[in-house]
């Protein structure tokens, strides 16, 4: 299998899979599962780079903030640690 944008990094993990007649994500309790295989499958993550010390890959954007905004956010913090 191949997936795109994995956010994993290197690594074996091991996952469990359920098969539900019901299921509401906002009520288990009332979940009606036919099946549970729990921690049955492995899956083995091959690293980006040869020393990977990370277990999560975030994508992130980084910007560089204008004079103006980085003064605001010094004085909401000012603020903050004045409360």
């Amino acid at each position: 299998m191949h997936i795109d944008n994995l956010l994993l990094a290197k690594g074996e993990f091991v996952f469990s899979v359920a098969l539900f007649k019901t299921y509401d994500p906002d009520d288990t309790s009332t979940a009606v599962r036919y099946d549970l295989l729990s921690r049955s499958f492995k899956l083995t993550v091959n690293p980006k780079m040869r020393s990977e010390p990370a277990y999560l890959h975030h994508p992130a954007n980084w910007e560089q903030l204008e004079d103006s905004d980085q003064m605001l956010l010094g004085r909401t913090r000012q603020v903050a640690q004045a409360k």
